[in-house]
């Protein structure tokens, strides 16, 4: 039971204001709003954080206030040029909108509510990306419930929106937040890609681009039944504690990341379907390297292709020669995306066949200390005792769409939930049919299960595969 809301202004000033190109991660990012436009609403990322028991409204919006002020990305804006680029914006001066909604003994209910509907409504690119509000009962603010652009904020970023704003709320006079000038924001980032620094590493991705293309099948996915589903592009959802202690549990006999060991059973079954046994597909690379990246507000996330040979290969000999492909594709996920699209184009020219990039992966397993605790559970974790837990895994499905990505037909994302690993994979139902995509999670969680029993006499062996 809700009463009605109400609104305060929440205004920041003295502040730098600046114009300039986008960043090579929001010209990523901004392709698919264009793409999308002007329902980019996936591209919102929302996030709730409990407020101290307490904390007054006017506390609560004095930490909104810093944290717009500290974060340059929190005031920017996405203009249109007089030649059509898009540039970004930051703002000095301003205001934000708060709403407070009151919740009596549902406050959690209604947080969650308030997110999901601030997340339903894409954004404008002349809108602050940035939007807030409230969630009180009779005891004072409950929950700050938020919703960040993507182009302004990636998944490493929103952690740390939300850690500041928990920090400014548990003490706001003596949380060490850094001021605007502290930190390296996306104009700053803008200006050092434009720069020769920026011009070396972006050639070296090229490079990179270059030998990667001319070893990528023209075909990942071949024509499945030839009938598009209602609508198009269909997404299923695997929820699995199995994968989840398998993929650690090999992780550690292999001495390798999760994210390698969850990619290296994608490249395998990808392969299965490729009209050749070498398996192309993009990874999303998260960019943040040095202190100053990993410190920084914005979005660094790029693509980059990954060619891997997986015919005829034990697991092991898949894993080893996954995480020796992943490490230069890494390293080269920072680029001028105009330049490579171009690049992508005269490979086309030159092999005078396509160049199937229409697979993309985006998996971030163990980040930030969130993946399942299961250090030392690698003698008990055998096949059969983990094959139990698929009993119960949990299917589902997300509404689907009319297009995606242009060139994208196939998208696989994956990140811990819950001492499990969430799954979601997205099809072009042309080119792999609803039935397929729940087969291949099915596939993806029995391979890595299987791979227990496999791996089990190099348990010890020492060394990275």
């Amino acid at each position: 039971m809700t009463n009605s809301p109400t609104f305060h202004d929440v205004h920041f000033s003295g502040l730098r204001s600046r114009v300039s190109e986008l960043t090579w991660g929001q010209r990523w990012i901004w392709d698919e709003v264009q793409w999308f436009a002007p329902h980019h609403e996936h591209l919102n990322v929302p996030l709730i954080v409990d407020v101290p028991d307490g904390t007054t409204l006017p506390r609560v919006l004095a930490a909104v206030r810093t944290l717009v002020e500290s974060r340059e990305s929190l005031r920017t804006t996405y203009p249109l040029s007089g030649t059509g680029e898009p540039r970004q914006s930051v703002a000095a001066r301003g205001g934000i909108r708060v709403e407070v909604r009151s919740a009596a003994g549902e406050s959690r209910a209604v947080a969650e509510a308030f997110a999901a509907e601030l997340r339903r409504v894409p954004f404008a690119v002349d809108e602050l990306p940035f939007r807030v509000g409230v969630v009180a009962d009779e005891g004072g603010p409950r929950h700050v419930v938020a919703v960040v652009f993507h182009m302004s904020a990636d998944g490493w970023d929103i952690a740390h929106i939300t850690a500041e704003t928990e920090r400014l709320l548990a003490a706001p006079a003596t949380s060490s937040i850094p001021s605007a000038g502290d930190r390296l924001h996306p104009s700053d980032q803008a200006e050092r890609e434009r720069g020769a620094e920026g011009a070396r590493t972006s050639e070296r991705s090229i490079r990179y681009w270059e030998a990667q293309l001319a070893r990528a099948p023209a075909v990942m996915l071949p024509a499945g039944a030839g009938v598009a589903g209602t609508p198009r592009f269909q997404e299923v959802v695997c929820e699995s504690e199995a994968m989840a202690v398998a993929v650690q549990v090999l992780a550690q006999r292999l001495r390798v990341s999760e994210t390698a060991i969850f990619l290296a059973v994608a490249a395998l079954l990808l392969g299965r379907r490729a009209d050749g046994p070498v398996c192309c597909f993009t990874v999303c690379c998260h960019n943040r390297i040095g202190p100053d990246e990993v410190a920084a507000t914005g979005t660094f996330v790029q693509d980059v292709p990954v060619t891997i040979d997986v015919g005829d290969v034990t697991f092991a000999e898949a894993v080893r020669r996954t995480w020796r492909a992943l490490l230069p594709a890494y390293a080269a996920g920072k680029y001028d995306p105009v330049r490579a699209a171009a690049v992508v184009e005269e490979a086309v020219r030159r092999r005078g066949s396509d160049v199937d990039l229409s697979c993309t992966l985006n998996v971030m397993l163990g980040a930030n200390g969130d993946g399942p605790d299961l250090v030392g559970s690698a003698g008990a974790a055998t096949r059969d005792v983990v094959q139990a837990l698929r009993s119960r895994t949990r299917m589902s499905g997300k509404p689907g769409r009319d297009r995606d990505r242009f060139g994208r037909r196939f998208y696989l994302r994956a990140h811990n939930f819950s001492g499990a690993v969430l799954m979601s994979l997205r099809v072009d139902t042309l080119a792999m049919p609803v039935a397929d995509a729940v087969s291949f999670l099915q596939s993806m969680e029995q391979t890595a299960v299987e791979a227990l029993a496999d791996t089990e006499r190099t348990q010890g062996a020492g060394g990275p595969v």
